[in-house]
C-alpha cells in the first residue's frame, strides 16, 4: 500500500502540475509527447519547490498537508487558465 501512495504522490507532485502548465503554454499538437513529458517533469521540478519555498517565507510551514494543498492550488489555477483558453477559443 505504501508503494501505491508513493507512486501516486510522485505523479501528483512531479508530473501533473507541469503537464497542466505545458497544456497552457503549448497547444496539444504543438509539441510531441516525449517533449511534453520531459517539459512536464522540468516545469514541475522548477515550479513546485519555488512555490513551497515562497509560501514558507510567508509563514506557511512545510507539511504534507500544506504541500498537497499548494500543489492542488497550482493544478487548479493552471487548469482554470486552460479551461478559460478552451472556452475563449470555442466562443470565437
Amino acid at each position: 500500500m505504501q508503494i501505491v501512495i508513493i507512486l501516486l504522490s510522485s505523479i501528483f507532485i512531479l508530473f501533473l502540475p507541469g503537464f497542466i502548465m505545458s497544456l497552457v503554454f503549448f497547444k496539444w499538437n504543438a509539441i510531441d509527447n516525449i517533449e511534453r513529458i520531459a517539459l512536464s517533469f522540468a516545469l514541475s521540478v522548477a515550479i513546485v519547490p519555488l512555490f513551497v519555498f515562497y509560501t514558507n517565507l510567508m509563514g506557511i510551514k512545510i507539511t504534507k498537508e500544506s504541500v498537497l494543498l499548494e500543489v492542488a492550488g497550482i493544478i487548479l489555477v493552471f487548469g482554470g487558465i486552460l479551461l478559460l483558453q478552451i472556452w475563449r477559443k470555442k466562443n470565437e
